[in-house]
């Protein structure tokens, strides 16, 4: 080992001294360095020696440097090729020394200081090796500085891209790979605003000027193509940055906020749609009030009509009159029960029902409703899933549906009907609410005809609503369609565009029931008439009166209450049995089912048969018909009443 090195650890070296290593075989010059060095005055300089490259390994390997100086001419090798060897690892300053005033060209390639040993003295020698000491700490804080901002460059998550004044991409950092599919070096040389979507190059180039031309750290978002197709979203922050040679650059700092976008656009669909869905209920309620109310009055309108025709000579001016108020309390009656569908409070009588078979059937008869022009294209799974619907009213929503294709196909087109088994899965029904997972039977209903804006869409379930002329329809069609569909339970989807057509997706929740085959109804005649006493309890006076006068006039024994408590005071009091319990559903003070209920523990045989201008109620409002209890909705004609009645009393 050197003496240099020895001379180092046996003696203690002032902690702020610079440590330098001397590479030279000239001992008498080394002897000088020494001797000026321990005359200056300054930071200290502690000098160690080597007289060749291998000493200087040796002695680089064990103790911390801070500058070599090295001779040019040394008896083991070539100090220049030493150094092109050795730069990139060496953490210590160089300092080149020579006995001559001219060297190579080269020297100067290195990048180091030369020394001419003939023009040093102390103080010349120790601020070289102090100030190549501090660059050199400079240096080293650089390249890590320099290694640390490289690293966070690599393994930061947000897409990193560099670019020239002319908005040229220069760089992009490795998180190009896991962001976009591609290497980083994939968009070197392309322009930044021909990278992103289309629809965002104006924006893209705005961002680019302010931060060159206005000195702004501008934010905007930008779509950026993936190598499997699809386009991501990045938020991008833009700064400016100016290099050593004066040439700027942008630095445009990308986070991928694709999958928060895309939850921000399914929670502002779901909530539109639990906009649109709170306010149908609104609209349902009033509808379903109106219709309540008005059904009363039909009824009393109807059957005092009823009554004066029994008075009126037939074919004469008066009964041509009665008839034209009878043809038009049917048609408000059809209005009312549409209202009603759509308020989803009438009365269903559901059933366990293949919906292929159901549409089956009805397909011939969908043909001939919307003509010949249309063709009728029906396509059924041959194993489907029951459902529990009402049938009747699901050849509504077919005919209403129908109607609707027809009409935006004046020129002819196809209608289209699929039934399918599907499955709802928690993903499809989170883009969907309020629809729940689960196995479902799903109808589309479609059409080639003009298609609906998004205004239309928006507004097509609404009663009374329509594009139509008001001599060609009430716009109650489509939201009684969507009536008998929530209130079986189900869900219905429009999908339209101008120019593309509409289709209607109808999904009715799968029953692991077996269908019902047989379900013949066996109507009463309403001109047989059996002895029986019948107890009218009504809270609308003027409709319990025209009740108690149409029973009355066809033989039956009647008495009457205006609610429950008067109908059980009415029971208490009553001679003999009470054959049948005619009652709203519901009334002030209680509902005729609970009515029911108390009745029959004192009257065993007793039949009910219950009415109401609503159809079922809600839960909370605690009358619920029971399946198969007996009902008769409002409005409804004299026929319909005692037909119902005569049934009950066989």
């Amino acid at each position: 080992m050197a003496d240099g090195a020895v001379a180092l650890h046996a003696h203690g070296v002032s902690p702020d001294a610079v440590t330098a290593l001397l590479v030279d075989a000239d001992r008498s010059f080394v002897q000088f360095a020494r001797e000026e060095l321990n005359q200056t005055s300054g930071q200290p300089v502690c000098l160690l020696h080597a007289s060749t490259l291998e000493q200087a390994d040796a002695i680089l390997r064990e103790t911390p440097v801070a500058v070599v100086l090295l001779e040019r001419h040394l008896p083991d090798g070539d100090s220049l090729e030493w150094i092109r060897n050795n730069r990139t690892t060496l953490q210590a300053g160089i300092l080149l020394l020579s006995g001559e005033g001219r060297e190579p060209s080269s020297f100067g390639s290195l990048g180091q200081d030369l020394l001419v040993k003939s023009h040093l003295d102390g103080d010349h020698l120790a601020d070289a090796i102090r100030q190549a000491a501090e660059r050199e700490r400079t240096r080293q804080e650089l390249l890590q500085n320099r290694e640390q901002f490289q690293s966070l460059i690599e393994h930061a998550r947000d897409l990193i891209t560099v670019v020239d004044e002319a908005g040229v991409v220069v760089y992009q950092s490795p998180a190009t790979g896991a962001l976009l599919g591609t290497a980083p070096q994939a968009h070197h040389g392309s322009s930044f605003v021909e990278i992103v979507h289309p629809e965002d190059a104006a924006r893209a180039r705005l961002l680019l000027e302010q931060v060159f031309t206005d000195d702004l750290t501008p934010i905007d978002e930008f779509r950026l193509p993936h190598a499997d197709g699809s386009m991501r979203t990045f938020e991008v922050v833009a700064s400016r940055m100016t290099l050593g040679t004066g040439e700027r650059r942008a630095v445009l700092n990308g986070r991928d906020i694709t999958e928060r976008r895309s939850a921000e656009d399914v929670l502002r669909v779901r909530e539109a749609q639990l906009r649109q869905a709170q306010k149908m209920e609104a609209v349902g309620r009033l509808a379903g009030g109106i219709a309540h109310d008005f059904s009363n009055v039909l009824t009393v309108i109807s059957g005092a009509c009823e009554r004066l025709q029994d008075d009126i000579t037939q074919g004469s001016a008066k009964a041509g009159q009665v008839d034209v108020i009878l043809r038009h309390c049917a048609r408000a009656t059809a209005l009312t029960r549409q209202l009603l569908a759509f308020s989803r409070q009438q009365t269903i009588a559901p059933r366990i029902v293949d919906l292929g078979e159901l549409v089956g059937r009805a397909s011939e008869l969908i043909a001939q409703l919307i003509g010949s022009n249309i063709a009728v294209d029906v396509d059924l799974d041959p194993d489907m899933r029951p459902v529990e619907v009402d049938p009747v009213q699901m050849e509504q929503v077919l005919m209403n549906l129908a109607i609707n294709a027809r009409d935006a196909m004046p020129d002819g087109g196809t209608l289209r009907v699929v039934v399918r088994n599907v499955t709802v899965t928690s993903a499809m029904a989170a883009l969907r609410p309020p629809m729940m997972p689960g196995d479902y039977v799903r109808m589309d209903v479609s059409d080639t005809g003009h298609g609906m804006s998004p205004e239309v869409q928006a507004r097509v379930f609404e009663p009374f609503f329509t594009t139509k002329d008001p001599s060609r329809g009430t716009g109650l069609g489509l939201a009684t369609v969507y009536g008998i569909i929530t209130q079986s339970r189900g869900h219905v989807w429009i999908d339209s565009a101008p120019g593309r057509g509409t289709r209607f997706e109808v999904y009715l929740p799968a029953s692991q029931s077996t269908p019902d085959r047989d379900h013949a109804a066996h109507a009463g005649d309403a001109a047989t008439t059996q002895a029986a006493t019948i107890l009218v309890t009504e809270d609308d006076p003027d409709l319990r009166s025209l009740l108690i006068d149409t029973l009355e006039a066809k033989g039956y024994t009647v008495v009457e209450a205006g609610g429950p408590s008067e109908a059980l005071g009415v029971v208490a009091r009553h001679e003999g049995a009470i054959d049948l319990l005619l009652t709203d559903l519901i009334m002030p003070g209680g509902s005729g089912r609970e009515l029911a209920r108390r009745m029959s523990s004192t009257q065993p045989r007793l039949k009910v048969l219950y009415m109401s201008g609503y159809g079922e109620p809600s839960p909370e409002r605690g009358a619920l018909l029971e399946p198969g209890d007996p009902f008769l909705a409002k409005p409804f004609t004299r026929q319909q009443l005692l037909q119902s009645i005569n049934s009950l009393l066989r």
